[in-house]
């Protein structure tokens, strides 16, 4: 309990929890589960990335969305392609 003073007074201080960081681990243990039997990593990620955008009242048209996640996704390729360049030796 000595350990654990500091963050349990945060809390009382400036209402600061990690039910956040909670909610999230459990949105992905659930799509896990839900994906179970997937083949392809790719459709994974994009099951994943699906699962934190925010839902559609934060867009004022179902375009806005879908620039949104296409945006995602390019952004997610552009990292992936930094860290494995084409012809680049072991990756």
């Amino acid at each position: 309990m000595s350990r654990w003073r500091e963050p349990i007074l945060n809390h009382f201080d400036n209402g600061t929890t990690n039910g956040f960081t909670e909610g999230c681990n459990t949105k992905i243990k659930m799509l896990k589960r839900v994906s179970y039997g997937l083949k392809n990593v790719e459709v994974y990620w994009r099951k994943m990335l699906l699962g934190f955008v925010p839902s559609r009242s934060y867009f004022h048209t179902i375009r806005q969305r879908a620039d949104y996640i296409l945006t995602s996704l390019a952004a997610r390729r552009m990292i992936v392609s930094q860290r494995n360049p084409i012809g680049g030796g072991k990756p």
